[in-house]
This record gives structure tokens, C-alpha cells and sequence, in this order.
């Protein structure tokens, strides 16, 4: 009983650490959006780097079978391999946002190649969400790109990608109304994103609803 109490006592740590820093980001970026309204109860999936056929549908064969929503941020690139996928993702009724082309680091990448990047994923990507790969971005890159898109960050991510998660023993605890998650689609991560989707479901459908974050509405 105590070390189940003590891990949970670390993982409302780790919850309240993430929040403190998302509100931390929001201070240098106001108006990037880390949570949604809480108002109507809903949680917001979200899966970031598709489309790609060896994850995406599964994803939404799993997102129908709970009868969820979510939003993908594809990049520019997949988009023009898969044009399909992501013409099924919209179909089945969930909303997409760029996350540019090529995955660049906005750290590193100058504001002028940055953007450049984004407006390619603009040509098959139609939608006014945007979230930075890495959640990395400079402050001019934040201020042109605030004008055009509804820049979405997140309140909790999880790394399906690294060698070490395990979706089986990841405590969800803290996940409350108005929350973005972060999981992946891709080859690499699908499984655990599958997995760690399909326990989040289980045990909070009856608390909450799962929805996409609207496209083509300016948030405030």
C-alpha cells in the first residue's frame, strides 16, 4: 500500500511540475494554447507525425471503437506520400493541424527557413491549428506564426518514444477536463500509443468526453 502510494504521490508530482511549466510557456507565449476550456468535460487526444499506414489506422479503427475524437498533426511530408490517410482521418471526422513539413527544430532553424517550412505543409494540410515539432519555437517565430494559426501546445506528453515507456505501468492519474495529450503516430510508437489510448478510454469514458480541437475557428 505505501509504494503504491508513493508512486502515486510521484506521478501528481510529475502532473503538477508539467502544469507549472506549461503556465511558465504561456507567459512567453500568450496566447499558444496548453489547455482547452474545461466547460464542456472534454479531454483532447492528440497524435502528432502521421499519417503513415503502418499506424494511423489502427488509430482511428481504435478511436472508433469508443466513438472518440482526436487531432492529428501531420507533417507536410507524410501528408504528400499518404494523401489517403489523411483524407480518412478528416472523414472520419477528426480535425488536423500542421506541424510542418519536415519536423525542423525551431531553435535551430532560422525564422525565414522556419516559416518556409510551415507554408509547404500549408499546401495540403487545410487547417488554421499548429503545433511546433519538439514544441520548440523563438519569439519570432511565435509572433508571425500567432496571426495565421491557433498554436497548440499541450498540458501532458507522453514519450511514447522512448525506449523505457511502458503504456502498461504509466500511471494517467490527474487528467482532468480541458487537457491536450500528446501521443504519436508512427511505426515506432504506435503500439504504445494504442495501448496507452485504449487504458485512458477504459477507465475515463465515463467521466469524460474525448474531442477534436476545432479547425477553422480562431481560439481565444
Amino acid at each position: 500500500m505505501q509504494h503504491k502510494e508513493e508512486t502515486l504521490n510521484r506521478v501528481t508530482l510529475r502532473t503538477s511540475i508539467a502544469r507549472k511549466g506549461a503556465t511558465l510557456a504561456g507567459q512567453l507565449f500568450p496566447g499558444a494554447r496548453f489547455t482547452m476550456p474545461p466547460d464542456d468535460g472534454a479531454v483532447y487526444l492528440t497524435f502528432d507525425d502521421g499519417p503513415h499506414p503502418e499506424s494511423t489506422p489502427r488509430l482511428l479503427e481504435l478511436l472508433a471503437k469508443h466513438e472518440a475524437k482526436a487531432t492529428f498533426f501531420c507533417l507536410g511530408q507524410n501528408v504528400e506520400k499518404y494523401p489517403g490517410l489523411y483524407e480518412q482521418i478528416i472523414a472520419a471526422g477528426h480535425s488536423t493541424g500542421n506541424h510542418s513539413w519536415s519536423h525542423p527544430n525551431g531553435w535551430r532553424t532560422t525564422t525565414r527557413n522556419y516559416l518556409a517550412d510551415v507554408d509547404r505543409a500549408a499546401g495540403v494540410i487545410d487547417t488554421n491549428l499548429f503545433r511546433p515539432p519538439y514544441g520548440r519555437l523563438t519569439p519570432g517565430q511565435y509572433q508571425k506564426l500567432k496571426k495565421r494559426y491557433n498554436i497548440i501546445m499541450w498540458t501532458r506528453l507522453f514519450p511514447d518514444y522512448h525506449p523505457g515507456f511502458n503504456p502498461a505501468t504509466t500511471n494517467h492519474a490527474g487528467i482532468r477536463p480541458g487537457d491536450i495529450l500528446v501521443m504519436h503516430d508512427t511505426p515506432g510508437t504506435v503500439d504504445k500509443a494504442h495501448m496507452l489510448t485504449e487504458k485512458i478510454q477504459n477507465t475515463t469514458r465515463q467521466q469524460y468526453v474525448f474531442s477534436e480541437i476545432p479547425s477553422f475557428q480562431m481560439l481565444q
